[in-house]
This record gives C-alpha cells, structure tokens and sequence, in this order.
C-alpha cells in the first residue's frame, strides 16, 4: 500500500470490518475530536485529496489498532 489514503482504508475495512467510513468515524469520534479531526476530513484523507499531519495520522492509528509510522509512512510493522 503505497498512499496514506490506501493504508488508510485497507485498516478501517479489512481489519475493522467497517465498510462504511460513517461508523468508523462514530465508533472514534471522540479520539478524532482531540484532534479536530471530523468526517469531512476523514473523507478528504480517504479520497487522498488531503494528507494528515503526524498528530493526525497518530490519533486515527489509535482506533484502527495500527502503528502510526505505518500508517503515516508505509514502514515499519503495521500492528502494534
């Protein structure tokens, strides 16, 4: 998985099981939140038209249950 956006994704559907970014944003709101991270944005980093700041990659590694360099960067073991 080569873009954030992929990585992104691939965690939320295939390891959560949550096909729709609706729930998974639910089942987290209140981590995103600290982070000012809203549905819209979810979105906009999903579709790759926008990409996290480290803070932010770090917040949504917590509800997706994976390592935060591998969500930001693509490296390093991906489950914690």
């Amino acid at each position: 998985m080569s873009t954030f956006a992929n990585r992104l994704i691939y965690r939320r559907k295939d390891c959560l099981g949550l096909r729709n970014r609706h729930d998974f944003f639910l089942s987290s709101k209140e981590n995103l939140a600290a982070d000012r991270i809203s549905e819209e944005l979810l979105q906009q980093f999903e579709s790759g038209a926008k990409q996290p700041t480290w803070n932010q990659a770090f917040a949504l590694s917590k509800p997706l249950g994976c390592s935060a360099q591998w969500l930001f960067t693509g490296k390093g073991p991906m489950n914690l």
